[in-house]
């Protein structure tokens, strides 16, 4: 009696084992479809698959984060942080979701937590641009322009052929007042990649202003030169 309950019990073990092997196989297949989807920019198919996958695994913080990438992409920046906490709640070292979340928090405008989520980020990878880059534009955002700058260029240190950091520095070097260096930087941006959009705008913005000093010159000078004859005028006209 006791060997025929063993085997009864061995076969339900078995059973529930290989329940629980086929269920986490179909999630790795449903990640990789939806992570493939994510890539492929196709967010709703990579919703519906990665929601699937946490759901067979909720401790799959790959997928899930790669779920709450999709709702930054979507612009759901407070949905997306709560997500991103959830996958650090499962790796707290996991240097990209505390990038990730610092990202949200400066479109949500929460520039304090933003930094710290930033610092966390580059002390865990010291070696991504990206992660010096994006701190960088929270600082300028918070107002600490000075240490924006430092930061910025900690971020063309790590990747010296980026226009988009060089012509951001050009931006908070010109708002300290810095118009040597910032057309410096703005020149070597444009060297790197002319058609960025970027270095696009802030080329534009500055030739706009050349442009509008030029209008302003010439427009004082007319006034100048029809001053000066007049005074010729009524000097004749006096004599």
């Amino acid at each position: 009696m006791k060997s025929k309950k063993l085997v009864i019990f061995s076969i339900m073990l078995c059973s529930i084992l290989s329940n629980g092997q086929h269920k986490l196989n179909y999630s790795d297949t449903l990640m990789y479809l939806g992570t493939k989807s994510y890539k492929d920019l196709d967010l709703i198919r990579a919703k519906e698959k990665l929601d699937s996958c946490i759901m067979l695994n909720s401790k799959n913080d790959e997928c899930r984060y790669y779920r709450a990438k999709v709702e930054f992409d979507m612009k759901s920046y407070s949905k997306a942080s709560i997500m991103f906490k959830n996958v650090l709640a499962l790796q707290v070292n996991d240097a990209s979701s505390w990038h990730m979340l610092g990202l949200c928090f400066t479109n949500l405008k929460h520039y304090d937590s933003a930094e710290f989520c930033y610092q966390n980020a580059v002390r865990l990878n010291s070696k991504r641009s990206e992660f010096y880059a994006n701190w960088a534009n929270n600082e300028f955002l918070r107002g600490n322009i000075v240490h924006a700058e430092q930061v910025y260029s900690t971020a063309i240190l790590l990747d010296e052929k980026n226009a988009e950091y060089y012509a951001s520095r050009a931006i908070v070097r010109e708002t300290l007042g810095d118009k040597a260096n910032a057309d410096n930087d703005i020149q070597i941006a444009h060297n790197l990649d002319p058609n960025n959009k970027t270095v696009q705008a802030t080329m534009s913005k500055k030739q706009g202003f050349k442009t509008n000093w030029l209008y302003i010159t010439l427009g004082l000078s007319l006034v100048l030169f029809v001053l000066i004859l007049l005074r010729k005028k009524l000097r004749i006209i006096g004599s």
